[in-house]
């Protein structure tokens, strides 16, 4: 015999903060969710950069980083900026590469020479060294520069390899 009286449902317990977020990254679609892996790196790079004092010391940290920062990154603001007048207006990665990276970078030489973590004349050899890949782009009209389409082909062809079959050919006008 019933009282007449329902009994209390019993909720299911709220999922936990990470069976949510596991949730939330399993949801998301590929393209979206590899955009996460060059912000957990640039964390994970920020949490131990100090790790020990005497293995990441200023001066080391400017002699090892700056030669890619200035390099490989400032030379591509270059290339920025050339496409930009090139194509007559906007082009993919400009405005962070004009307003975010380079300022950083020239932000970050000009701080490690005046205090005296490099020598000015090493900052110029790096800033004369971005200036090749300038060069090649300009080179190149609307096109890749050839190493980038070098490396955009092996990473293709490395791809291939790995996956086991061929991408479609390309669409032709």
């Amino acid at each position: 015999m019933t009282s007449g009286v329902v009994a209390p449902r019993t909720a299911a317990p709220a999922p936990d903060p990470v069976t949510r977020l596991l949730a939330w990254f399993m949801a998301l679609p590929f393209r979206k969710a590899i955009w996460l892996a060059p912000l957990a790196w640039t964390l994970h790079e920020a949490e131990e950069w100090n790790i020990n004092e005497f293995e990441r010391n200023p001066r080391f940290a400017a002699f090892l980083s700056l030669p890619f920062f200035v390099v490989l990154s400032f030379g591509n603001v270059l290339a920025h900026i050339y496409y930009v007048g090139y194509f007559r207006g906007y082009t993919p990665g400009a405005v962070t590469a004009v307003f975010l990276l380079g300022p950083v970078v020239l932000g970050l030489t000009y701080r490690a020479v005046r205090e005296k973590l490099i020598p000015w004349w090493y900052a110029a050899i790096l800033y004369l060294a971005a200036l090749p890949m300038l060069v090649s782009t300009v080179q190149a009209g609307n096109q890749l520069p050839a190493q980038m389409q070098s490396l955009q082909l092996g990473a293709i062809h490395n791809a291939e390899r790995i996956l086991g079959r061929s991408s479609p050919p390309a669409d032709t006008p």
